[in-house]
């Protein structure tokens, strides 16, 4: 039924399905489909509901002018949203959300892909199943509601089953990239497939880096793992990791496939580098500074115990506070 001015209705009990005394059908608005619903005279105008029961602009209690809602029971129902796809649904003013149920639920939030999910504000979802500032629980509700669109904001996860801002209320200006990247933090970035950035200001770069990691406790409100508790951490390469195994390993630094700084203050910059204890540095490929404080230098190089430094290829340091120079049979030693 055309209720409004300049309104188009077409289809069984299109615009007949909101309260009759609100005059269903706003001015200059269109309804295409069985049972679609699109604008409220003198109240929501310029909406556009094209589909079985799609919604655009009908709910009295927000002000939804110029919603846009295409696909079967796509709904849109704010200043300026746009819902397309199956089951699409657009809540926040200017939101935008494209793909089979796919949900942008806050301000400024766009979603983009089936299933995906944006909802922090001014969050951005691209991809099927990606999810930004959206915490879901394992029975699959989201038991923060409000809370989370406010203060998980300006998240950005792009990619399949990527995720930014999903773990705890406040995670915010986080960014994932790449088929099951995470970026759960704060000020977070994960790039890569199965990448993982957690804690705060760190960045995870190449397929299945980790700057960051999951800890044993689960968040009471989402039910997911939190990250440990770690600052400043980078990882750049393939399985490369950075601060990934227990909180406090802050400014930790990882260069390199399979490259491991995994504790406070620690470096290992070549492929297969490893540097997991505190204060330790590990540069050039397969380097090893395995006790606090060492330092390893040069292809192969191992410092093998506290304070102590090996320089050049295949150079073991094996004593405290000593320095190692050259490969085994031709090194010279430094006492402190």
């Amino acid at each position: 039924m055309a209720n409004g001015l300049k309104e188009v209705s077409i289809g069984i009990d299109a615009n007949n399905n909101v309260d009759p005394n609100l005059r269903g059908g706003g001015d200059e608005s269109v309804a295409i489909g069985d049972s679609a619903a699109s604008g409220i005279r003198n109240i929501n105008t310029q909406t556009t509901a094209v589909g079985s029961n799609a919604a655009a602009g009908n709910n009295p209690n927000v002000i939804s002018t110029g919603a846009t809602a295409i696909g079967a029971e796509a709904n849109a129902q704010n200043m300026n949203t746009t819902a397309v796809g199956l089951i699409a649904s657009a809540f926040g003013a200017r939101s935008t959300a494209l793909g089979a149920v796919s949900q942008a639920n806050f301000d400024d939030t766009t979603a983009i892909g089936a299933n995906t999910i944006a909802s922090g504000t001014i969050s951005i979802a691209i991809g099927s199943n990606a999810n930004a500032g959206d915490s879901v629980s394992s029975e699959g509700s989201n038991p923060i509601g409000n809370q989370l669109g406010f203060q998980n904001a300006n998240n950005t996860a792009i990619g399949t089953n990527s995720q930014a801002g999903v773990v705890s209320l406040g995670q915010t200006n986080n960014t994932s990239l790449g088929v099951s990247a995470a970026a759960n933090g704060q000020m977070t970035t994960a790039v890569g497939a199965s990448s993982f950035a957690g804690g705060n200001n760190s960045a995870a770069f190449g397929a299945g880096s980790a700057a960051g990691g999951l800890s044993a406790k689960v968040d009471p409100n989402s039910g997911l793992q939190i990250p440990f508790s770690t600052s400043n951490t980078t990882a750049i390469g393939v399985g490369a990791q950075a601060g990934s195994t227990a909180d406090g390993q802050n400014n930790a630094t990882a260069l390199g496939q399979a490259a491991q700084a995994n504790a406070l203050n620690a470096t290992a910059l070549g492929q297969a580098t490893v540097a997991n204890v505190a204060g330790a540095t590990a540069i050039g490929q397969g380097a090893q500074a395995n006790f606090a404080n060492s330092t390893a230098i040069g292809q192969g190089a191992i410092a093998n115990a506290i304070n102590s430094v090996a320089i050049g290829q295949g150079s073991i340091a094996s004593q405290p506070n000593t320095v190692s120079v050259g490969a085994p049979g031709a090194e010279r030693r430094v006492t402190n």
